[in-house]
């Protein structure tokens, strides 16, 4: 099989912080609807999105991978690559 180069895209540094902005708002949108989900209010939530981001530890391995497969079989195709 014959490979070729990959083709390169020309991306500025207002793309990529476009990019990161939005994957900050996403996990962000994802912690507090998780948190509200739970029974924690929004603004708590905010203020300790950091401090829970590093030093969460799972019981059950198993278990967070079953529910993050459920979660992703929902998404769409787009949704899983970013487009939605």
């Amino acid at each position: 099989m014959i490979r070729r180069d990959p083709t390169l895209i020309a991306l500025s540094d207002n793309d990529v912080q476009d990019v990161r902005e939005l994957l900050r708002r996403r996990a962000y949108e994802n912690h507090v609807a998780a948190s509200s989900a739970a029974g924690g209010t929004g603004a708590a939530a905010a203020g300790s999105a950091s401090v829970a981001q590093g030093s969460s530890v799972s019981s059950d391995p198993y278990r967070d991978h079953a529910a993050m497969r459920a979660a992703k079989a929902k998404l769409t195709r787009e949704e899983r690559l970013g487009f939605a």
